[in-house]
């Protein structure tokens, strides 16, 4: 039989951590068995390394009122919504059209605005559709209207993480619907690296301590706390520099001007020679193997945090926030040194010691390498992401071949929400 058709709707074009875990995904899908291709909502970069796995992509912009609608930051009310409506109808519409007229076996959508848009399309086109959350919802009318969707339009949930996971149980989600798959890393990318070229292009010598923090640029990263971290290890340690690596993507009220707030705040505590914001680069394995000490800093719950394994697969020593589902990924301390989200102090007083303690940093950095290739593989992750596929639609192997065998039509789960 042919291979089952599979659309992935991207609320996004530029490339962020989701954005990440699903080209990973798609460089390790079995094509024998399903052909994807993506509809990205937004411009950006994701077209072209989707092209570059030979994956087909429509681009399909949301109009402003719908990109401008946020559930971090400054959260955007009902009032915000009307004005999204016209807008968001008409995607559901013609994404609905799409994927009858293509032949779409399954829908897979990978962020909150594909959930609503790409989910309503999916029933209307009568596609089952599959939701891929990796963030938390908090309270609120909107965050309400997403859950109530989410009891009744996909066929299952997939979550980064079993913390994601609980909050749509505790909201009546049934627990036949949602499942976590943990987000994986492909571990032999990040094997043998070298961040001189890095250092290089920064300015900073081999042998001089470079602390980083990566990942997009949003107040919840925790990129401000970083520099006032920053500031105070600079006070007993001068020689130390610091890199924060990332890129503003959002559109959203309540996000812009983050980047241009930060640098600002670089140059009024006198840092401008201490610490870089290179922005986003692709060369990420390269980064890590420069840094002497990788900081995760969310000040808000982490729904799985990607540099976490991205660190660990590095075998670079790791500084974590205590929030959301960082324990899930890092477990109780072995593997990254936990403080409390938001604590400049606490934070700076880890920076400091895991800079003055090779040892240490040794530690973590193998009990890190060990953990992520038990648990965080990215093979892993793909093969329970195929079994999600293979339960909707029917696909199974036959024992001891890679032959596929279509048992049955689409269909929904037996649970209920």
């Amino acid at each position: 039989m042919p291979a089952a058709r599979l659309c992935y709707v991207s609320p996004v074009g530029f490339v962020g951590g989701a954005e990440l875990s699903l080209l990973d995904l798609l460089t390790h899908l079995d094509r024998d068995r399903f052909h994807p291709e993506v509809v990205c909502l937004g411009e950006g970069p994701l077209v072209d390394h989707l092209t570059a796995l030979g994956v087909p992509s429509r681009v399909w912009p949301m109009g402003q009122a719908v990109a401008r609608l946020s559930l971090r930051g400054k959260r955007s009310g009902l009032g915000r919504l009307l004005p999204a409506i016209p807008g968001t109808l008409g995607q559901v519409a013609r994404l609905a059209a799409y994927l009858r007229k293509a032949g779409v076996r399954l829908a897979h959508t990978n962020g909150m605005k594909a959930h609503v848009i790409g989910g309503l399309a999916a029933r209307l086109a009568r596609v089952p559709v599959v939701w891929h959350v990796r963030d938390f919802l908090g309270q609120g009318r909107l965050e309400d209207l997403v859950f109530w969707l989410g009891a009744r339009v996909p066929v299952r949930i997939i979550t980064n993480s079993q913390a994601v996971a609980r909050t749509w149980w505790e909201r009546g989600v049934s627990p036949s619907r949602v499942v976590a798959v943990h987000n994986g890393v492909d571990v032999e990318r990040y094997e043998g690296r070298d961040g001189d070229a890095f250092r290089v292009s920064l300015g900073i010598p081999a042998g001089v301590p470079l602390v980083g923090l990566i990942g997009m640029l949003a107040p919840w990263k925790g990129q401000m706390e970083f520099v006032e971290a920053a500031r105070l290890v600079f006070r007993s340690a001068p020689q130390t520099r610091f890199v924060i690596v990332g890129e503003e993507p959002y559109l959203t009220d309540g996000h812009g001007g983050f980047a241009e707030s930060l640098q600002r705040r670089v140059m009024e505590l006198g840092l401008g020679h201490a610490v870089f914001l290179p922005g986003y680069r692709r060369d990420v394995p390269e980064v890590l193997a420069a840094l002497d000490v990788v900081v995760h800093a969310s000040t808000a719950p982490e729904p799985f945090g990607r540099v976490l394994v991205e660190a660990m697969a590095a075998r670079r020593p790791l500084i974590a926030a205590d929030c959301g589902a960082v324990r899930e990924v890092v477990g109780d301390g072995d593997a990254a040194v936990l403080v409390p989200p938001g604590a400049i102090a606490s934070l700076a007083e880890a920076m400091l010691a895991l800079l003055k303690d090779p040892e240490r940093r040794a530690a973590l950095a193998e009990a890190g390498w060990a953990r992520v290739r038990q648990q965080f593989t990215l093979e892993a992750h793909v093969r329970q992401i195929e079994q999600v596929y293979e339960e909707i639609l029917g696909v199974s192997r036959e024992p001891g071949t890679h032959a596929t065998a279509w048992v049955a039509e689409s269909r929904e789960p037996k649970g209920e929400a």
